[in-house]
């Protein structure tokens, strides 16, 4: 019945509704691209700031973290066991994908998951893997991030990378698989920014300081 009544609302009740739902956490004008399942589901985590674009999917155990933007398109496959997290300040590009489990074994007489069949009796072994996308990470379009991955603290993935392996912080990578190319700063430079913990700071600090004002002072 509420179902029935929920589907008979206008869009812009809808939304007035997920808005007051979510405590302001994320952008108004997204609201209609996700369900109110999915906004007020305890595994999904969303943070304040956050910005989500049209025809995302998102499923499971994600934590998204203040300031983060994700594009079009994407796609964030969960586990259960080990959710995705994507921490402050992340810029997530179109058509990127997230993969947080790897359930088809393809060493057996089947790659298919058993857990779909019901002629089988045992589960999928345990292969699933966390995914941690850390501060300030730029990621361009056409990604992939497979299970096993940490994205460190201010990488950046160049358009059409496949992440197999951690990428360090401020690390710029690119290829397939994805190999470093070069690091965003010079080390001096890196050793500083990381002491600064700037992540931290008030926004105002930030806004203040995004052309790295602050090295300059003594």
């Amino acid at each position: 019945m509420l179902y029935k009544i929920w589907n008979l609302l206008p869009e812009i009740i809808k939304n007035l509704i997920k808005f007051m739902l979510t405590k302001w956490k994320i952008k108004f004008w997204i609201l209609s691209n996700f369900s109110l399942n999915q906004l007020i589901n305890k595994d999904i985590s969303l943070w304040k700031g956050i910005r989500i674009r049209q025809w995302c999917t998102f499923s499971g155990k994600i934590n998204i973290w203040n300031y983060s933007y994700i594009e079009w398109n994407c796609s964030l496959n969960w586990s259960y066991k080990n959710p995705i997290n994507i921490w402050s300040f992340c810029s997530i590009a179109n058509w990127v994908s997230i993969l947080a489990f790897n359930d088809h074994n393809y060493n057996k007489l089947t790659s298919y998951t058993p857990e779909y069949w019901n002629i089988f009796i045992s589960k999928t072994e345990d292969i699933w893997k966390w995914i941690f996308i850390w501060n300030d990470v730029w990621i361009w379009k056409n990604v992939i991030i497979l299970p096993w991955v940490n994205v460190w603290n201010w990488a950046v993935i160049w358009a059409w990378s496949i992440v197999t392996k951690n990428v360090p912080d401020y690390a710029i990578v690119w290829w397939n698989p994805a190999k470093i190319i070069k690091y965003r700063f010079s080390d001096e430079i890196i050793k500083k920014l990381i002491n600064s913990k700037w992540w931290d700071w008030e926004i105002n600090k930030i806004r203040k300081n995004y052309n790295l004002e602050f090295l300059n002072n003594k």
